[in-house]
């Protein structure tokens, strides 16, 4: 990963309920995006779901593509490549190595995924949707994932079957495969939810992303 000059940006559809719902509602055929440096595309970064039975406990995660793969084998994507200069590589992959520490605290933004649907949008310091982590690791706006994928056609690198690019390797071992439970899961959730609430009444507006990364790389 520290070699690699490019960022590689995924839209695709998800096979989720909340995955459907969202693209019903939006009319357009992806809801996630996701992230990574690495050029074999195997792990990507992101803000979902931790575990596959709790669909609202959220923050940022490392995706292996079998999340993409194992419920139907396959998955529909985009995937953009962005060049970097080597020191914004390495401050991304600081990034993406901090993002998910505890002491960190970045958590899944609640209150944008819903504004997103009414076409608005609600920034929270340290917490964030697939969309606008993406968005402020490459240092721009939008409002949906379309607007997104219209601006980063030129970088355009593949788009396809996701399974024919990286094939599933089987394995089932990250966390998002190991059941948590529904009182569990709506307690993290809750808990989640209680602390972006928090960020949200003390007007904590400020971006995590652009402190870490536009605001000293030139």
């Amino acid at each position: 990963m520290s070699d690699s000059r490019y960022l590689y940006v995924m839209i695709s559809q998800t096979d989720t309920a909340i995955a459907q719902f969202i693209r019903t509602l939006s009319r357009y055929p992806y809801n996630h995006v996701s992230m990574t440096l690495d050029p074999e595309l195997r792990t990507w970064c992101s803000f979902a779901r931790y575990h596959q039975d709790a669909p609202f406990y959220s923050g940022f995660i490392k995706e292996p593509v079998e999340r993409f793969l194992a419920k139907t084998g396959d998955a529909h994507v985009r995937i953009f490549r962005l060049s970097l200069s080597r020191e914004k590589a390495r401050r991304i992959e600081q990034l993406f190595l901090q993002a998910g520490r505890k002491e960190t605290r970045l958590i899944y933004n609640y209150f944008d995924a819903i504004a997103s649907l009414m076409n608005l949008k609600i920034a929270i310091s340290g917490s964030y949707t697939c969309l606008s982590f993406a968005c402020a690791v490459i240092g721009r706006q939008y409002k949906h994932i379309k607007d997104l994928n219209n601006a980063l056609e030129p970088q355009l690198y593949y788009e396809g079957s996701l399974a024919d690019l990286v094939p599933d390797s089987g394995s089932r071992e990250d966390a998002y495969f190991q059941p948590i439970g529904f009182l569990q899961g709506n307690w993290h959730s809750a808990k989640q939810l209680a602390l972006v609430t928090g960020r949200f009444l003390r007007h904590r507006r400020g971006d995590y992303v652009d402190q870490k990364l536009h605001s000293t790389v030139r």
